[in-house]
């Protein structure tokens, strides 16, 4: 929807009305309410998601970020370790190549998002035989779904050809140096989390209409 109304190059931009219909039946059949649909299409609307694109815009952007430094990235379908360097600022968390770099190579969006430390015994693996990856890990988590499922974050990334296409991922995983150094981008990252509205009120009604369906409806 943001590529639709925000993107020069697509002449079409659908309408409020065209938003809802296109939506239809993609909750296992039913519709959302047109209320979280129409509270959606008016804030991509009103404030598109942009990557700035001018070296004066990155200035503004990245000027004094609530937190900054170099990190390990889980990424890739091989699951790959890259060293990264990391900025935080309007709770966004950016992730470049190198420090002075302009562009980043991706950014997660921190809306309704999780983040934890990894559990020792939850910490990942690499190599053929599987052997721990050494050091001290967060985790960023979508949101959970009203059965309890994780959630697609809607992060971006810049794909080889230089053209940013948007991510498939659930969860990111991310390697600190130190342990004190692990839980303080915890802890930032917690307090820069924005939860959005209207997902959780389709979350609150998803409920509400499950708490209402007698117990013996469910069993055939």
């Amino acid at each position: 929807l943001n590529t639709s109304l925000h993107n020069p190059s697509v002449q079409h931009k659908p309408s409020i009305d065209e938003f809802i219909s296109m939506n239809r039946g993609i909750d296992n059949g039913k519709d959302i309410p047109q209320t979280v649909l129409r509270g959606l299409y008016e804030s991509i609307s009103r404030d598109p998601f942009r990557i700035p694109d001018d070296e004066a815009g990155l200035t503004i952007t990245f000027f004094n970020p609530e937190h900054a430094g170099w990190l390990t990235k889980e990424g890739g379908s091989n699951r790959t370790w890259k060293r990264r360097y990391v900025v935080l600022t309007n709770s966004c968390l950016y992730y470049f190549k190198n420090k002075d770099d302009e562009t980043p190579l991706g950014i997660i969006p921190l809306e309704s998002l999780r983040v934890n430390v990894v559990k020792d015994e939850d910490q990942p693996r690499s190599g053929l035989r599987k052997s721990k990856v050494t050091g001290f890990f967060f985790e960023i988590l979508g949101a959970l779904d009203a059965d309890g499922v994780t959630s697609v974050i809607k992060g971006c990334k810049t794909n080889s050809r230089g053209v940013v296409v948007q991510g498939n991922h659930r969860r990111y995983i991310f390697r600190a140096e130190t342990q004190e150094e692990c839980e303080l981008w915890v802890r930032c990252i917690s307090a820069a989390i924005k939860t959005n509205p209207f997902y959780d009120l389709y979350v609150s009604k998803r409920n509400a209409n499950r708490d209402q369906i007698p117990a013996d409806a469910t069993e055939v």
